[in-house]
């Protein structure tokens, strides 16, 4: 639908401030996170 335009096409956003604390995400892009997803 139109959100997913939004949310394909907007700009990358970096989450500096998580990553400033450390946080570290179980996928670091979002081809790899749909990967996972659809290979189970």
């Amino acid at each position: 639908g139109p959100a997913s335009a939004i949310i394909l096409k907007s700009q990358c956003a970096i989450p500096k401030a998580l990553q400033e604390k450390g946080f570290r995400f179980r996928f670091p892009s979002i081809q790899s996170a749909l990967t996972d997803i659809y290979s189970k």
